[in-house]
């Protein structure tokens, strides 16, 4: 137990790192280097931690998703680690991670925990590893270590980061099992947690956790001598492509991205003064992809132990899935497209992930998004796919292929996981209609039905004849543009520019009134609306100037339309 004391602004910070007895064992050997980046990485965890972004709803959230910081760090090689070369990469590596912008300035400090020789691996330590894992817990960490001992036979260290008291339980459950599934002789499990004090964390996107879940990795890689460490998640998470526009997709961490992989590779090798990358073996494999190798390596047992939710603070014994967060809905999919449904019991979820209700608006646009960006993954051409997702080209450089092959190999990634969520929503379809012709309980879900109507389909026939649908005589819809609220409090309009200054100022306080809204469960006409009146109160302006601003924002969008050949953009 090592105790980290951090102070912000005048807030006193105290943050603890607690390590299990073997773990424990093992720090007091590792070299004064990787104890200090240990600390580093620790250091900027609870700083992340500690300091608000800014929730959806808060409407400085653009301005303050890109924080600064200025971590003065004690450590045991200041030469070192106060090199140019050294802070620059790792204020890089953290800027690509966290979107920060953090500034290291190292003090000397005396060492606090005596120190051991180094690891004998011939006498003070008698277990051969072969690979050094990140293990979460998860079905895509739990697929790497099955994958490494049973396939190839390796002996593997799983180093996991525990966030709270009940990912620690589960972890537990789950090394058990895998202990009792491949042997205790093929792995060592090295637990690590950092708890910060009561009501002192104020900030749960924890973008850095990766670096600090990597860090002690890191330092076990060079204490036994090899030369990567492995961390394995399928590549449409580690893509992080947007999938909804109701979501701010940034706050998804790109901790596997090939990018941040390509960055803490070097920061390693910098570190350590020797190669030392990091890699993730299920890049070119979809979620789906990932649960049927876990059921080919024997092991669809250990699925239901797994765990990988957004709502951990929710969890429960009887529910430890919460049914709506973006990776609830991806796994409860992946069990279906794999035809494993059973391993993953429907009741372990609060909510049923396809078939349940939501009454959060954020929540039916999440599950929303996540539907209908795998429709798009499916029917895209390569050209429209880039032309989207320009990341996906640029991530393309640091796949260690050809680019050109990187490329195409990433839009079949892509394509394979939207025909996997299709088919299964397609399943979905079919099974309610099949229940409601045979006058059962209709079982449709109505994320399915919402994502019908949105893509131009019928809502499904309930009786087994049908009359052709009469012709739509509607007018043409008017096209739809989406907001997006940029970190400088720009006013993004998709397919047609950004707007700043007072039109920008404009319709951010009409958007944190809806995002407000989005949470009460309502359909989008009963949304209330803000009269002239209140949002001149809500911006401290008169009510001419609202009216100024309105139009001056209409001029302006209509600008923009016309800029892009969109006609007059209505009134």
């Amino acid at each position: 137990m090592t105790g980290l004391a951090l102070t912000i602004g005048d807030r006193a910070i105290h943050a603890t790192l607690r390590l299990e007895k073997f773990a424990s064992g093992i720090l007091l050997k590792l070299s004064s280097r990787s104890l200090d980046l240990i600390d580093i990485a620790a250091t900027v965890y609870a700083a992340d931690a500690a300091v608000a972004r800014g929730g959806p709803t808060d409407p400085d959230m653009g301005a303050r998703w890109r924080r600064r910081f200025a971590l003065t760090v004690p450590v045991r090689e200041p030469a070192f680690w106060s090199q140019p070369a050294v802070r620059d990469a790792l204020s890089s590596t953290l800027a690509l991670l966290s979107e920060d912008d953090v500034a290291f300035t190292f003090t000397a400090t005396t060492p606090t925990r005596p120190r051991s020789p180094r690891l004998d691996l011939a006498g003070q330590q008698s277990f051969r590893t072969d690979e050094a894992l990140l293990f979460s817990g998860g079905l895509d960490s739990l697929a790497g270590a099955l994958e490494e001992m049973v396939s190839r036979r390796h002996k593997v260290l799983l180093v996991s980061h525990r966030s709270s008291t009940k990912i620690q339980h589960a972890q537990n459950a789950l090394i058990r099992a895998l202990g009792e599934q491949v042997g205790q002789s093929m792995f060592r499990h090295i637990p690590l947690s950092l708890e910060t004090g009561q009501g002192q964390s104020r900030e749960d996107t924890h973008r850095t956790r990766s670096f600090f879940f990597a860090a002690p990795c890191a330092g076990v890689v060079d204490l036994w001598g090899l030369d990567r460490l492995r961390s394995y998640e399928n590549g449409i998470v580690s893509m992080t492509l947007p999938i909804s526009g109701q979501v701010v997709t940034t706050r998804a961490t790109p901790s596997t991205h090939p990018a941040v992989l390509s960055r803490l590779s070097a920061l390693f090798t910098m570190v350590f003064e020797r190669p030392i990358g990091v890699d993730n073996p299920l890049f070119w494999k979809t979620k789906t992809d990932v649960v049927r190798l876990i059921g080919d390596l024997g092991a669809g047992d250990l699925i239901r132990l797994s765990r990988r939710c957004g709502a951990t603070r929710e969890m429960t014994v009887m529910n430890p899935h919460c049914g709506v967060c973006s990776q609830c809905i991806d796994r409860r999919t992946a069990m279906l497209a794999a035809g494993v449904a059973a391993d993953d019991p429907v009741s372990t979820y609060d909510v049923d992930p396809l078939r349940g209700d939501r009454t959060d608006g954020r929540d039916r646009e999440m599950a929303l998004g996540y539907i209908e960006a795998a429709r798009r993954f499916a029917t895209m051409d390569p050209r429209t796919f880039f032309s989207t997702y320009g990341e996906a080209q640029r991530a393309a450089a640091h796949l260690g292929e050809a680019p050109g092959a990187a490329a195409e190999r990433l839009f079949m990634l892509h394509k394979r996981h939207g025909e996997q969520v299709s088919g299964v929503i397609a399943e979905e379809m079919r099974a309610a209609v099949s229940d409601q012709n045979d006058d059962r309980p209709g079982s449709l879900s109505p994320i399915a039905l919402a994502v019908l109507e949105k893509m131009g389909g019928a809502a499904p026939v309930t009786t087994a004849q049908s009359t052709p649908p009469a012709p739509d005589t509607r007018p043409e819809a008017a096209p739809t543009h989406r907001l997006s609220i940029l970190s400088n409090n720009e006013i993004e309009v998709t397919g047609l520019g950004t707007l700043s200054g007072a039109s920008a100022s404009l319709l951010l306080a009409l958007a944190t009134q809806h995002l407000g809204s989005l949470g009460r469960g309502l359909p989008l006409e009963e949304f209330p609306c803000l009269t002239s009146h209140q949002l001149a109160d809500t911006m401290g302006v008169s009510d001419e100037t609202v009216r100024r601003r309105v139009n001056l924002a209409r001029r302006a969008i209509r600008a923009l339309a016309l800029d892009r050949g969109g006609g007059s953009a209505g009134g």
